[in-house]
């Protein structure tokens, strides 16, 4: 007798079937519209910011100002800065591992700012983490058409992610360095030329993933440099020569509520948050800002 195989008919879902079965898994769910508005963070010290500039500025000393700042040090710990940091000064700078650890103590205790010092070490020692458990030193290595670069990145994202869903402060450090760029322009008619010409922009030290990762997560980012014998910050850079981002509408306006591009900071670290509190609560003026001058009144004489 032959063998009969009974083969089961494949049932194909409908969209009702897909339906019921939605409504079904969010029935124990309850989920709503907004109805208001997202309120942004009303103190600087609130938000995520990046401050980089050249080295031996005092980015380091500045973080250190902003409220019951702890500055997580990815080198050994420095000896010449009255700050409080880890590590202490002279032992073994953080690596990934250590410093997850550290993150979620921070997050439950009384410190209310993290600075990290410097971003691109931070990502490079993200890097090294994932790599050592993806067997592999760089992730290029793995051919895996990028998996292992969105893993650094996911981690990277995710753990100072924690930090800013906490509600607490947190700024990035990082170097100074010069990126060539090139900028093209065509004139009004069909018939003009394009024109283009190059310059360099002052960019974070950091690689371009961690960089992609700064311009995805900061609030503001600050360039901090000289102009001429000045100590100043730059909050809009208008002629694109270093980058820049004021991502919170309403703050760092001139007295007349035009904006401020750079301003002056002093000299000492104390007077350099005073001012950048200042210039972000619309206290402060741009180095260049001139207030309107008075219409004399003609007497009557």
């Amino acid at each position: 007798m032959a063998k009969v195989t009974r083969r089961r008919r494949k049932t194909t879902a409908t969209a009702a079937d897909v339906a019921v079965t939605t409504a079904a898994a969010r029935k124990n769910k309850t989920i709503e519209l907004p109805l208001d508005d997202n309120v942004p963070p009303d103190a600087l010290s609130q938000v995520i910011s990046c401050i980089y500039g050249r080295k031996g500025i005092g980015k380091t000393s500045l973080g250190a100002m902003f409220p019951d700042a702890l500055t997580f040090m990815f080198e050994r710990g420095r000896r010449n800065l009255p700050i409080r940091q880890i590590p202490k000064a002279g032992e073994v700078a953080l690596d990934w591992t250590r410093f997850t650890d550290y993150v979620e103590m921070f997050i439950s205790s009384n410190y209310m700012t993290m600075i990290v010092d410097t971003v691109d070490r931070a990502y490079d020692r993200c890097m090294e983490a994932v790599c050592k458990r993806n067997g592999c030193t760089h992730p290029n290595q793995k051919n895996d058409y990028g998996d292992t670069w969105k893993q650094v990145s996911a981690e990277f994202d995710a753990l100072f992610g924690m930090v800013q869903d906490s509600g607490k402060g947190l700024v990035f450090l990082s170097h100074e360095k010069p990126k060539p760029l090139t900028k093209r322009s065509k004139g009004m008619t069909r018939e003009d030329s394009e024109s283009e010409f190059e310059f360099e922009r002052m960019e974070p030290s950091c690689s371009n993933q961690a960089f992609a990762v700064i311009q995805e997560i900061c609030d503001y980012v600050f360039y901090y440099g000289f102009v001429d014998e000045f100590r100043t910050i730059t909050v809009r850079s208008e002629n694109d020569l270093c980058w820049t981002s004021c991502g919170i509408g309403g703050t760092f306006l001139n007295p007349d509520g035009s904006t401020i591009n750079t301003f002056k900071v002093g000299t000492t670290p104390q007077e350099a948050y005073e001012n950048l509190v200042g210039a972000f609560n619309n206290e402060g003026q741009d180095m260049d800002w001139k207030p309107p001058r008075k219409k004399k009144t003609k007497s009557l004489d």
